[in-house]
């Protein structure tokens, strides 16, 4: 049994590995303790939460807008806006940001990069929204919803840039470190600030509950919903398609 030691928020955290796990890290070790370079965990390489899109019932249909004129088929960064509190709007929550919300020099791009954005912007309209509709989810024809894309906790619990292979029994210890060690605080200020009418679940098996929890704490008057995470959505719904 190892440690993998780490710092964050000012403080040294220690997490048990099995050798099983250590194995994933790229270093070529047998025995001994893995320490994370101080910065992984700093401030700046946190992923900040951003609005995306507008959510608008436009010609009979409703559609995701660029919230202020952009390029409506860039699904990343293009038109990301820093989200507006009190705004009403709908939070779609992602878990923490793996590898695509990264740069080759481990600096923070954005949220929901790579294929979360991707099938995001491919199905929500087509396919999430409706199911949401049918589930109880209501919406005023005459708003247009800002959509804004948050992390829970905005590091990389994953560990994408440390190991050989991705390893969800890893990433559930250190998120979870950090979820009890500032993000739990930290995420229900940030979703108290933005006031949301809507609250979209996207977190995995592991984390769902957890953050439910702070969720209807937070925000008891949003309407509440569970969907699987974005990036599995082309999985769940390509099978359905005319032949």
């Amino acid at each position: 049994m190892s440690k993998l030691i780490f710092l964050f928020n000012g403080k040294e955290r220690i997490i048990d590995l099995t050798d099983e796990q250590q194995q994933c890290f790229k270093r070529n070790i047998d025995q001994g303790d893995i320490r994370i370079e101080d910065t992984y965990f700093a401030p700046e390489k946190r992923v900040p939460d951003k609005q995306r899109y507008l959510l608008a019932y436009q010609a009979k249909v409703w559609g995701l807008l660029p919230p202020q004129g952009g390029d409506p088929t860039d699904f990343t960064t293009g038109h990301d806006n820093e989200p507006v509190g009190n705004c009403g709007g709908i939070v779609v929550l992602l878990e923490s940001p793996h590898h695509d919300e990264y740069d080759d020099q481990f600096n923070p791009i954005g949220p929901a990069q790579g294929k979360t954005g991707k099938y995001f912007h491919r199905y929500f309209t087509s396919h999430v929204l409706p199911i949401l509709l049918q589930q109880g989810l209501k919406l005023d024809l005459e708003k247009q919803y800002p959509v804004t894309l948050v992390n829970p906790v905005p590091y990389q619990a994953s560990l994408a840039c440390l190991l050989t292979r991705s390893e969800q029994s890893i990433k559930k210890k250190v998120w979870n470190e950090l979820w009890k060690s500032g993000c739990n605080a930290d995420f229900n200020k940030r979703l108290k600030s933005y006031a949301p009418t809507i609250v979209l679940n996207g977190c995995t098996t592991d984390f769902k509950q957890v953050v439910w929890a702070s969720v209807t704490e937070t925000s008891p008057h949003a309407q509440h919903f569970n969907i699987s995470h974005p990036a599995g959505w082309q999985s769940c719904f390509e099978p359905f398609r005319s032949q």
